[in-house]
C-alpha cells in the first residue's frame, strides 16, 4: 500500500476536485460567505486531526482494531451531545451505547490477546495499546466534527462548506505533518 501521507493526499485531491466540479455544475458563487469559511475552517481542522491520528495509530495497531475503535464515534456522539450540549439521551439509547461500548471492549481485548499470543504478529501488545490510544483520539476528533457539523448545518451552504473543509484538512496536512 502507499505511504499514509500519499494516501491522505490522494483522498483530498480527489474530494476537493469533485467538490469544485460539483459547485461549478450547480452554478454556486466562487467565493464562500464568511460563515461558510469559518465553519469549513473549524470542521476541516477536526477532520485533519481525526485522519492524522487514525493514520498514525495504524502504524502501531492492526487495521481491524483501528476500525473498531474509530466506530466508537457512534457511541461517543450521543455521549458528547448529552454532556456538552445538554441534550437528553433516552434510556434505549443509553442501553445501545453500553452494549456498543462493551462490544468494542470485547473485540479490542480479543484482538490484543490474539496479537500477544501470536509470535507471527508484527505488533507487540505495548505497540497495539499505543496505537489504540492514538486511534481513540481520532474517534474523539471525528465525534467533535459531527457535533460541530450539526451546529453549522442550518447556517451554511453545505457544498461550499464541504469544499472548504476538505481544502483546510488537506492544507493542514501538507503544512503540519512531516513527510
Amino acid at each position: 500500500p502507499p505511504p499514509p501521507e500519499l494516501l491522505n493526499f490522494m483522498f483530498y485531491v480527489t474530494s476537493v476536485s469533485c467538490l469544485f466540479l460539483s459547485s461549478a455544475a450547480n452554478a454556486q458563487p466562487l467565493f464562500p460567505r464568511p460563515e461558510s469559511l469559518k465553519a469549513g475552517l473549524e470542521l476541516g481542522l477536526w477532520l485533519f486531526l481525526g485522519s492524522t491520528f487514525q493514520l498514525l495509530g495504524l502504524k502501531y495497531t492492526t487495521g481491524t482494531q483501528a476500525g473498531i475503535i474509530v466506530q466508537l464515534t457512534s457511541v461517543m456522539v450521543p455521549l458528547l451531545e448529552s454532556s456538552i450540549l445538554k441534550r437528553s439521551v433516552n434510556r434505549n439509547l443509553w442501553l445501545g451505547i453500553a452494549l456498543s461500548f462493551a462490544g468494542v471492549v470485547l473485540l479490542t481485548a480479543d484482538q490484543a490477546a490474539s496479537a500477544a499470543a501470536s509470535t507471527a504478529s508484527s505488533f507487540s501488545l505495548a505497540s497495539m495499546i499505543k496505537g489504540d490510544l492514538v486511534v481513540f483520539l481520532a474517534a474523539i476528533a471525528y465525534s467533535t466534527h459531527v457535533l460541530r457539523l450539526d451546529g453549522y448545518a442550518k447556517k451554511v451552504v453545505s457544498l461550499k462548506n464541504s469544499t472548504i473543509r476538505a481544502c483546510i484538512s488537506q492544507w493542514t496536512n501538507i503544512l503540519l505533518v512531516p513527510h
